[in-house]
């Protein structure tokens, strides 16, 4: 039940474009529901879109951890760590994608 109302306080929080409420409700989705991809993948686009991308890749690397083959997640991961002027890691991401 707990889960259901903090899905439903996110669309609001979307609904009503108020980022940083979304963000909070996202991350304790997140906490509470351990293997729930699209609330990852979404934080992770979140935090890309703040321009925050410490906080993307941590996201992006928790969405892949549910689901490794995610081309989307992958890419954010990418752009997160680009960002970041991490190279090495960014060159050893592609390079499992090929």
């Amino acid at each position: 039940a707990d889960t259901e109302l903090l899905e439903l306080l996110a669309q609001l929080h979307d609904a009503a474009k108020n980022r940083e409420k979304l963000t909070g409700v996202l991350t304790e989705l997140a906490a509470r529901v351990p293997d729930n991809f699209a609330v990852r993948l979404r934080l992770a686009k979140l935090y890309t879109e703040a321009g925050r991308p410490e906080k993307a890749e941590q996201w992006a690397r928790e969405a892949l951890f549910v689901d490794v083959t995610n081309e989307e997640a992958k890419q954010i991961l990418l752009v997160a760590l680009r960002a970041q002027e991490k190279d090495n890691a960014a060159a050893k991401v592609e390079a499992r994608s090929t």
